[in-house]
């Protein structure tokens, strides 16, 4: 502000002589304040150094920030999103950011990938229709609505065993045990375990309502996948009973429940009936 007055006042004393005399009037040439440089897009100039400070959301965004002393941390460029994201100072936080941002891209291709797979049942894209989901099958890789999938195995077809039928593969009659639901298709081996193995740990956290802690009976056994605890968070221990039939083959013994018996017998009705028509 006084250097502008100073300024000013020269001008003024300079004019009126030129008024007095009808001399030109002589200015005194002074350099101009230059503006302040330009940080250049992505430098991190300006932003806090405190590994506990938080990252700056305009520069996050941009690679820019409009403030010179910004209380901020100005990030680092993350490889998988483009943003200036990764804590410079805070080695966890840039890790933990760099592994969500990397697994939120891989879903988002393989959500691309499994776009335009078709149901080998209904012939349709999976997912062209909004909350679908994939049927995985443990033993093949043929792909299948779960709607589908889950569809065909309620239905044993005539002249097989129904244990045995409904739970082969439609297509390659490979035997699978269950289905697992699955938002997007795995393209390797080791994705479609990883998805199986997630999909029964998650089973393993939810009470069984068959086995009612412990006031019911579970027709699965120790087959199944959901909790089996009693009242006091016990878990049932399973022991699993085997036999082996003439051609030397080791199976695994079920529970006997009332309800195999009923099956049975309406079972026998319906052979006796047709027998006699």
């Amino acid at each position: 502000m006084k250097s502008q007055a100073a300024a000013r006042m020269g001008i003024n004393a300079a004019m009126t002589m030129y008024v007095r005399s009808g001399a030109p009037p002589q200015l005194s040439e002074q350099p101009a304040t230059p503006p302040p440089p330009r940080r250049r897009r992505g430098s991190g100039e300006g932003g806090s150094t405190d590994p506990a400070a938080g990252l700056c959301g305009a520069y996050t965004l941009s690679g820019r920030c409009g403030k010179r002393a910004c209380h901020l941390v100005h990030g680092t460029v993350c490889p998988s999103c483009g943003k200036w994201a990764l804590h410079p100072y805070n080695v966890e936080e840039a890790a933990r950011h760099a592994d969500e941002c990397a697994a939120r891209h891989e879903r988002l291709a393989a959500a691309a990938r499994s776009a335009d797979i078709e149901c080998a049942i209904c012939l349709e894209r999976v997912l062209a229709t909004r909350g679908r989901k994939f049927g995985l099958l443990e033993n093949c890789d043929h792909a299948f609505c779960l709607a589908c999938i889950r569809s065909w195995r309620a239905t044993a077809e005539a002249g097989l065993a129904g244990d045995t039928a409904v739970r082969c593969c439609p297509l390659c009659r490979q035997l699978s045990w269950f289905v697992t639901p699955s938002a997007i298709w795995p393209n390797t081996a080791e994705a479609k375990a990883a998805t199986i193995s997630a999909y029964k740990a998650k089973l393993a956290t939810i009470n069984c309502r068959m086995f009612a802690a412990g006031a019911g009976t579970c027709p699965h056994g120790t087959s199944c996948f959901y909790r089996h605890a009693y009242p006091d968070g016990r878990l049932e221990e399973k022991t699993l009973r085997r036999n082996v039939d003439a051609d030397g083959d080791v199976h695994v013994v079920r529970s006997v429940c009332l309800s195999d018996f009923i099956q049975a017998s309406a079972a026998a009705h319906r052979a006796l009936r047709r027998r006699a028509a």
